[in-house]
């Protein structure tokens, strides 16, 4: 049913907006989590749309949405986000670069976390490569794994990320700003199909 079919791109929106928010709000090792899971849920929004296909019938669901698919082939960022997509859910990498701004730090806020490591600890470290503090942990053998905890509250520390593939395209917008255009289009094609199709 149409319905159901209009739900359950709804729901994909709403896991898109979600991770969004907490993209945002993050200042930690998740912050990447919920890009990759913004990025690829994009992507499931136009895969089920086109479930709308056989409720409406290819020829009245092509005519409405080819248009959208011309500009979506035609704009760069939407183009990036489809292969972002692909290489996260083929490859399971997502090439960024990370900037941490650390507003406060005083050591001794970090003591409990210092006097009580886990087992085989070696070193604590703050904001890695994907934003998170923890420690690194050599079990030997050549097995080493990081064990992140979360900072204390009075730690004031911001990450943000820029995807290279986004930053590649020399357009005058931050990582966040392409991220929430391209929710908005997204959203834009549910609105209209709705408009269309209900």
């Amino acid at each position: 049913m149409k319905t159901e079919i209009f739900y359950r791109i709804n729901e994909t929106l709403r896991n898109m907006h979600f991770s969004l928010k907490n993209y945002k709000e993050a200042n930690d090792q998740n912050k990447i989590l919920h890009l990759k899971n913004f990025i690829t849920s994009g992507r499931s929004v136009t895969f089920v749309i086109q479930n709308l296909k056989s409720h409406v019938g290819k020829e009245r669901f092509d005519e409405w949405y080819n248009p959208w698919v011309s500009k979506m082939s035609g704009d760069k960022i939407l183009k990036t986000f489809i292969t972002l997509r692909n290489e996260i859910e083929k490859q399971g990498k997502l090439d960024t670069s990370l900037s941490t701004h650390i507003e406060h730090l005083n050591t001794n806020d970090l003591q409990n976390l210092l006097e009580n490591p886990p087992p085989y600890a070696k070193d604590f470290f703050i904001g890695d490569q994907i934003g998170g503090s923890g420690w690194e942990v050599d079990y030997g053998n050549g097995i080493k794994e990081k064990i992140y905890v979360e900072l204390p509250q009075k730690v004031k520390m911001s990450i943000d990320f820029e995807v290279n593939k986004l930053s590649d395209l020399d357009i005058s917008m931050s990582t966040l700003e392409m991220l929430e255009y391209y929710y908005t289009y997204l959203y834009s094609i549910y609105f209209d199909a709705k408009l269309h199709f209900s």
